[in-house]
């Protein structure tokens, strides 16, 4: 029975490869008209249907996780042995689609608020060269991230999409279909049915309002399963850094930030935690971010030298690449292929910008194009480090600091008004695309890693993809604009779209840029890495709300409990995998449950009384519950059942059945 190896989870050891669960040395079912035609199937109807979601309630939910629990269960339907990579090629088509689905949300809504004038082809071109460029670029740096960095990055959504994937055909099966279960139950109760409130924080308790109120200090953690899961799987180092930076960030920036602009030693401003949060504090983590991601790329140097060598070597040398005595699973496509399709890729960009938005000047289409080359090199490593550390990209975050940093240099050549914010929002909108796809796309090619599928086919099929499903994603948007549209009463509220906006027209207007701010979190990654911490998974903790970036550090204890709760090799074995099986679970199940709340919540149908969400009663009993989640996991992961039947199976070293 297939199952990942122990490795997979772990830094190798020296000399110590990873073997896949399809063999490199053989070929395998990936790519034919069942794998392809379904997925592009499921990529249409979870576009409408999440993008819908992501308009009205603001929720970026990803269709892999639901694509393939399906595909798996067609697969066994359909008695399709070794569909490995079949199964994975189905989830990977709507996976790509929904990533470069963020643009249309993000920024899209943007265009119609700001009243500018764009077609379909305007929207369609920007999806598709954006989402092109942050294919080809992540081909570059795949081998990087998903095989030298092995380990280092958990990659926890990574993890538990292959888990999914291999849970179907291995003795994991049952744990994976309870653990799931009960993350699905779970999650369900809490969002739809609201028994308990989704987010504890220290205002369940007079003592917290009073330090809320007098000191600006609030603990906060949200209480979902499928957070305690992607913590379980980010594991204790990584979760500790992140929930460090929140720590840093509600505790030490909010307090202080509150005094020094109290106009006394002593004084604090009235306002809330929360409000200095998201407007003084969320910069100061972008600041941050953005300067990791400098530094990350500062450390990939030597990377991206040797990918511009190879490509120079290979452009000189004409010899194309010897499939035939190369591995399969370390089939690229040739770095000649990409940076030629790089180029060529970034001159289209720079086409469409001088006749659509610069008003065919040379001068503004090379500063346009000029921004969408740093930010794509820039953001593409803090996308890829954000997935591998912690699944979670920040976007929004991201493109409101391009957003902010395109409109003052606009501004520094006397452009501004309409002219300047068109040009602004489509250099973003093409950002925006590669920005999505190079940070998902990463992630994906660490699960073909995990499962053994074939990077080239994955990379073709990433790019065909993200051309096939442009088209639907923009006639998606068309269609929802027309029915609700995003101003007025009864419109589709597209959170992400109206910040963007209300960032934009302050810029426009030539209003003040944060920039202390900015640079207070350039300064704090700067020091966090001279500390020897990794920056990113710091910043992405203050870039957070406390209330997601603690569940990591909760996540991360329970994975640090179980791996130490044996002193014998081959029990920690057996408890490592099977926890990260029953996490993989949660992830799976609280997904699921996420969509069926938001469809019920669409529907108007609601089951929750929020007045006694309201009350501290609430917070308290999630707090329970999330207790009572944890002693779950961890009594399950290290119950042991024996089964000498499997003493023999190199896939199941520990001797034991999950």
């Amino acid at each position: 029975m297939a199952r990942l190896a122990e490795n997979a989870y772990r830094e190798l050891r020296k000399d110590e490869i990873y073997i896949p669960v399809l063999s490199p040395d053989k070929t395998y079912r990936e790519v034919n008209l069942y794998s392809v035609g379904l997925g592009f199937v499921f990529a249409i109807i979870f576009t409408f249907a999440l993008m819908y979601l992501a308009l009205k309630l603001g929720l970026g939910i990803s269709a892999d996780t639901p694509v393939a629990i399906i595909a798996v269960g067609l697969a066994m339907y359909l008695k399709r042995p070794d569909a490995y990579g079949e199964n994975y090629m189905m989830s990977y088509i709507p996976f790509t689609a929904s990533a470069v689905m963020a643009t249309g949300t993000f920024l899209f809504p943007a265009f119609i608020i700001l009243k500018f004038d764009v077609s379909y082809w305007d929207l369609l071109l920007t999806l598709i060269l954006g989402g092109v460029l942050g294919t080809l670029v992540s081909i570059i740096f795949r081998k990087y991230f998903v095989q030298d960095m092995h380990g280092k990055y958990p990659f926890p959504g990574s993890v538990a999409t292959s888990e999914i994937l291999v849970s179907g055909q291995s003795s994991s099966a049952k744990v994976m279909v309870v653990a799931g279960i009960i993350g699905f139950i779970y999650d369900l109760v809490t969002g739809a049915i609201g028994w308990w409130n989704e987010v504890f924080s220290t205002r369940a308790f007079e003592w917290g309002k009073a330090l809320a109120d007098k000191y600006k200090m609030v603990f906060s953690i949200d209480v979902s399963a499928a957070f305690l899961g992607i913590g379980y799987l980010t594991g204790l180092r990584y979760s500790a850094i992140i929930a460090a930076g929140s720590v840093f960030g509600g505790f030490v920036c909010i307090p202080l930030i509150s005094v020094l602009f109290s106009g006394s030693s002593v004084g604090f401003v009235p306002q809330t935690p929360e409000y200095i949060y998201s407007h003084y504090v969320k910069f100061i983590g972008v600041g941050a971010l953005a300067t990791g991601g400098i530094i990350g790329l500062i450390k990939m140097l030597n990377v991206i030298g040797k990918a511009m060598v190879q490509a120079v070597r290979d452009i000189i040398s004409h010899k194309a690449i010897h499939e035939a005595t190369t591995k399969r699973t370390d089939l690229d496509l040739s770095m000649r292929t990409v940076f030629i399709a790089i180029i060529i890729n970034i001159v289209l960009i720079a086409i469409f910008i001088y006749f659509r938005a610069a008003h065919q000047s040379f001068m503004l289409t090379g500063i346009s194009t000029g921004l969408v080359i740093i930010f794509s090199c820039l953001f593409s490593i803090v996308a890829a480090i954000s997935i591998g550390y912690t699944n979670i990209e920040p976007v929004s975050g991201m493109t409101i600091l391009m957003l902010i940093v395109s409109a003052v240099i606009f501004s520094s050549v006397g452009v501004s008004g309409a002219t300047a914010a068109i040009m602004i929002l489509i250099v973003a909108a093409v950002v925006c695309s590669m920005l999505g796809q190079a940070g998902y796309i990463a992630g994906a090619y660490k699960v073909g890693y995990l499962i053994g599928c074939t990077p080239k086919k994955l990379e073709v099929w990433g790019i065909v993809a993200v051309i096939v499903t442009s088209p639907i994603i923009i006639f998606a948007f068309m269609i929802l604009n027309k029915a609700y549209g995003f101003t007025g009463s009864n419109a589709l509220p597209a959170p992400q779209g109206n910040a963007m906006a209300s960032v934009l027209q302050p810029l426009i207007a030539g209003e003040a840029t944060p920039w202390i701010f900015y640079i207070i979190g350039a300064s704090v990654s700067v020091t966090i890495t001279l500390c020897g911490i990794s920056a990113l998974p710091f910043a992405m903790g203050m870039y957070l709300p406390m209330s997601l970036a603690t569940p990591f550090i909760v996540g991360g204890f329970l994975s640090w409990i179980v791996e130490t709760s044996s002193k014998d090799e081959k029990i920690k074995t057996f408890r490592k995998q099977k926890g990260i099986v029953i996490a993989s679970g949660l992830i799976a199940g609280g997904a699921i449950a996420g969509i069926f709340t938001a469809v019920l919540q669409i529907l108007s149908v609601s089951f929750v009384n929020e007045k006694y969400l309201k009350t501290g009663t609430s917070q308290i009993l999630g707090l329970v519950v999330l207790v009572c989640l944890c002693i779950f996991t961890v009594f399950y992961a290290i119950k042991n059942k024996k089964n000498k039947g499997y003493l023999n199976d190199k896939s199941n070293p520990s001797g034991y059945i999950l």
